[in-house]
């Protein structure tokens, strides 16, 4: 057996004593043991210790130094000390013989080492009589009784009374060497005698240094400091190569566990930014939304309020009962509100003990919490969630109401036990009404788990548990009638409207899911199939959520989403989410937020709780899916062409037949707020704003048009104008008719802007006189269409990167043994452009504009289709060929990478900062603008919010081995 040790042990020894009476000597003992034998300049800690046939290093002995009668017990790091110790060292005497803290101590070491093989006994005081092999117990009165009983044989032991304060001074000093090798050697598991030596050739060593260095001194005082200066540097350089290693390595490890435990994945990740902010780190935090949020909780229900900014989790309370044999105790209820950005707590409404099975949000005028509750719905006002208010219940019901529905018209549906549908009038808060009263027999042989309204209020859905749903006509609300059934849902257990109308979503444990179209009348018709990664999976829950998200559970513990925003057959397949096992096939709650930016599930998980046992029961998950395509996405905003200036972000989006909609954004809200739209009367390809941000052209073909935005929420159109066509280059008639069309457009003012277009004409127009509809000025250039212009109105269509630009045979410029301009940017000063060689040059503009002097050259692996700059032009942002985002930090003389993002092959390569330089929009090809956030502080944030249990004492330790335990979160 050599020191090193295994990975089960982080301490060679632990010291046990009593701190009234040898608190000095076992410092001293500590201290000594620690570096007996190894060489002076080694002495500082290390661990693990050095294998043998190399130089002897530290051990690592664990002394607590604190005073422990100021707390109640043994605590935990006490606890993890001894547990993770290869040998017990006792400093025994009658004071330590009585001490509960060492009584307790020595219990929990015998635990481990019942027979007390690996302890060490050091007496200070008292008694320790020897009777052959064994202890004399009857004439001891320095060890613990425990101790005694457990040991069968004499310990190695060793009387260091002599050390004690009162022995002289000499007598100490003779002794120490030989008293501390008893120590050191068995716990080194080496000879003491070879240890001995080895301390004495050290000793003499070290003299010899000493006398050495004392006669050169003065001639290397000078190269020390040199050295010093290198070996600072050295070692500067070793710390940030092994931060940026194990940063990069949590990043690995969050991505791995991300699945299985997300709170863990968010932590690592937090940590990994307090460690080294690595390109890798960065984008990794930048896409960490896409790691669900969990809380572990005791809640079986749970809803979002219609504002979505409050969740709601339910737990019903009981009274004492009988069950399997074994008595129950009472428990109370409790409905708690979380902020669903952060999960916090905001407040909480005891239920008592009364039997509750649903929780739900009141649609309408503020914000209405409702819980089924025994024979009630009782009501209450959370529009401050620390100070609920309750309102009048619905009352009435003969039985416990299990089932409970609200629609957007005022209406609310409940069903109890005893199988009695009733309807309310809830439009009022202060006093609903009961609207009627039915029996459903059928409840009596069929069973449901869910009901909901039809959007509209005109039909309710009983869904779950039985094959086929039931629909209940509510055209006339006084007479419910109930609807034959479907032949064609017959086995369909899982049935979700459509938010917006229009839509549902089927599936079950012997049926695949299935979109249908929902008619005016409620029939179901034109029914598409959803393909499944697992074709055989089962499905357990379904969810349909706003902006065509729709969502199923299978019990292989997926989470699989589509997208119906675009009516498209089939709707697009989005994304597959894993759940720990056995999740998939326990779910009690599988929602999206009224936004549609959130899918919620709440199972009965195995893995709640830091014991694994799940004392709380359930977990709570929450998906980020602003874009279920792009999860790490800040937000989502429908749309495609994009331009900002200052937070606003400005979207066009396809409003057939031949239209475009421009919506307005403002990206500082959370989340972001739609001040206003516009309609124009074209395809649009680009959207330009004017330097006050006061006006916005919009062009697609060969028209734009000129919009005032100085009231956001009421844009109005100035005019629209039509470029040139000439006939010698885009001919109207003749064989190959061909139209002219604009590629750029900048403001030169507020009051002209330039427009380059195919024709290599760049034509200026005055947007205020909308009764010119000719330019009021233009000129061409002659190496191709203009692609780009930047805020002067210059045209940069010609631009070649990396070769010349020359004049072939007919006059015209063409690059030769280069790439053409794909992008450009300006901002803060600073200029960027990007060629198809996939290379951005980047220049600080000097001189009013006139004098360009080259900054630095960044390379990419292919074309980059779009770059961006922030409007103080120190951030860049690019996109390219390969959908990798890289943002770059751009300082007085170089450019830095920063981190590096995959958005996949959505992204359509047009990028715009807004208002800042961390909140970035790219423009994707399905129709959504994705919103980053590049701040790496507010991302890390973030991800603590949610994290769920803070990490331990060991996962740190396997994770972040060579760093002292410090969570980020």
């Amino acid at each position: 057996m050599t020191g090193q040790l295994t990975s089960a042990y982080s301490y060679h020894a632990f010291i046990s004593y009593s701190h009234a009476q040898d608190s000095a000597i076992a410092a001293a003992l500590q201290r000594e043991v620690r570096r007996f034998g190894v060489p002076f300049y080694l002495h500082r800690p290390a661990f693990p210790p050095t294998p043998p046939g190399t130089r002897r290093r530290p051990l690592r002995v664990f002394r607590d130094a604190t005073d422990l009668a100021a707390v109640p017990g043994l605590s935990d790091e006490i606890r993890y000390a001894l547990s993770t110790s290869r040998w017990l060292i006792l400093m025994a005497s009658p004071a330590a013989a009585r001490s509960l803290w060492v009584q307790e101590e020595v219990a929990i070491w015998l635990t481990r080492d019942p027979r007390a093989e690996r302890v060490l006994i050091a007496l200070t005081d008292g008694n320790l009589a020897v009777d052959g092999k064994h202890i004399d117990a009857a004439a001891t009165d320095a060890v613990p009784p425990a101790l005694l009983a457990a040991l069968r044989e004499t310990p190695r032991w060793v009387d260091l009374r002599p050390l004690r304060p009162a022995a002289p001074a000499g007598e100490r000093r003779l002794r120490i060497g030989d008293l501390v090798a008893d120590f050191a050697a068995p716990i080194q598991a080496v000879d003491k005698d070879s240890l001995v030596g080895e301390h004495i050739r050290q000793r003499r060593r070290t003299l010899r240094t000493a006398v050495g260095a004392l006669a050169t001194v003065t001639v290397l005082a000078v190269v020390a400091s040199v050295l010093a200066v290198v070996a600072y540097l050295a070692r500067a350089e070793a710390v940030r190569q092994r931060d940026t290693a194990l940063a990069n390595q949590l990043v690995s490890e969050a991505e791995t566990v991300a699945d299985t435990q997300p709170g863990l994945a968010r932590q690592l990740l937090a940590a990994a930014r307090g460690i080294r902010l690595t390109p890798q780190v960065a984008g990794a935090l930048s896409t960490g939304r896409a790691i669900p949020q969990e809380i572990h909780t005791d809640a079986e229900d749970a809803a979002h309020s219609p504002d979505g900014r409050v969740l709601a989790t339910m737990k019903s309370g009981n009274k004492e009962y009988e069950l399997g044999g074994q008595t129950h105790p009472p428990s109370d209820g409790v409905v708690r509100l979380y902020d669903t950005r952060r999960l916090t707590v905001l407040g909480e409404i005891p239920l008592g003990r009364t039997i509750a099975m649903r929780v739900g949000f009141v649609p309408g005028p503020g914000r209405r919490l409702a819980v089924a509750i025994g024979k009630q719905v009782r009501v209450w006002d959370v529009a401050d969630p620390a100070a609920p208010r309750e309102l009048a219940s619905l009352r009435g019901h003969r039985d416990v109401v299990d089932m409970m529905a609200f629609s957007e018209q005022g209406l609310a549906a409940t069903i109890a036990w005893d199988h009695e549908l009733r309807l309310w009038n809830v439009s009022r808060p202060d006093a609903p009404a009961l609207i009627t009263a039915m029996p459903l027999p059928l409840l009596k042989e069929l069973s449901y788990d869910r009901l909901a309204f039809e959007p509209g209020g005109r039909r309710l859905v009983l869904s779950e548990v039985t094959r086929g749903p039931t629909f209940i006509d509510l055209t006339d609300p006084h007479r419910p009638a109930v609807r034959p059934s479907v032949a064609a849902l017959a086995k369909v257990q899982g049935f979700a409207y459509a938010p917006e109308g229009g839509w549902a979503l089927t599936a079950g444990r012997e049926e695949a899911p299935r979109r249908w179209a929902v008619g005016k009348d409620g029939s179901l018709a034109d029914p598409v199939p959803l393909s499944l990664p697992d074709p055989g999976a089962t499905i357990t829950e379904v969810a349909y959520g706003a902006r065509g998200h729709l969502a199923v559970v299978t019990e292989d513990d997926s989470v699989v989403i589509w997208n119906n925003a675009r009516t498209t057959d089939p709707p697009a397949f989005v994304s597959s989410l894993s759940l720990p096992e056995t999740d998939g096939a326990n779910t009690f709650v599988v929602r999206f937020s009224p936004d549609g930016g959130q899918l919620m599930i709440l199972s009965n998980s195995a893995n709640a709780g830091s014991d694994g046992k799940g004392a709380l029961g359930n977990t709570l998950r929450v998906w980020h899916l602003a874009d279920g395509r792009q999860p790490g996405a800040a937000f989502a905003i429908p749309g495609g062409g994009i331009a900002t200036h200052g937070n606003v972000l400005a979207t066009a989006t396809a409003d057939p037949p031949g239209k475009s909609r421009i919506d307005l954004w403002d990206l500082s809200a959370y989340p972001p707020r739609k001040l206003g739209s516009v309609t124009v009367g074209e395809g649009l390809s680009g959207l330009a704003f004017s330097p006050s941000g006061r006006t916005i052209t919009a062009h697609g073909g060969k028209r734009f048009t000129a919009i005032d935005i100085g009231d956001p929420a009421a844009p109005a159109i100035l005019g629209s104008w039509q470029i040139p066509q000439p006939p010698d280059i885009c001919p109207a008639d003749g064989p190959v008719p061909k139209e002219c069309v604009i590629l750029s457009i900048v403001f030169r003012d507020e009051h002209v802007v330039a427009v380059g277009d195919s024709a290599r004409n760049v034509s200026l127009f005055d947007v205020t006189r909308p009764e010119v509809g000719l330019p009021v000025s233009s000129f061409t250039i002659h190496g191709g269409s203009v692609t780009e212009l930047n805020l002067r109105g210059t045209y940069l269509g010609a631009f070649c990167g990396g070769g010349k630009q020359q004049e072939d045979d007919q006059g015209r410029q063409v690059c030769v043994g280069g790439y053409q301009l794909q992008a450009f940017a300006v901002g803060g000063g600073t200029l960027a452009a990007a060629d198809r060689a996939g290379t951005v040059r980047i220049w600080r503009v000097r001189d009013e504009g006139h004098e360009l002097r080259r900054l630095t050259t960044l390379t990419d692996t292919g074309d980059v289709d779009s770059v961006a700059l922030s409007g103080d032009g120190r951030r860049l942002a690019t996109v390219g060929r390969d959908r990798t985002l890289r943002f770059y930090a751009v300082g007085r003389d170089r450019a830095e990478l920063e981190g590096i993002v995959h958005i996949g092959a959505g992204s359509e390569g047009v990028l715009a900062f807004a208002g800042n330089d961390h909140t970035l929009a790219s423009a994707t090809e399905y129709g959504v603008v994705d919103v980053w956030e590049l701040d790496a502080d507010a991302n890390a944030r973030d991800l603590c919010a949610g994290s769920g249990e803070r990490i331990t004492r060991a996962q740190w330790a396997r994770d972040v081995p060579d760093l002292p335990y410090e969570p980020s979160c």
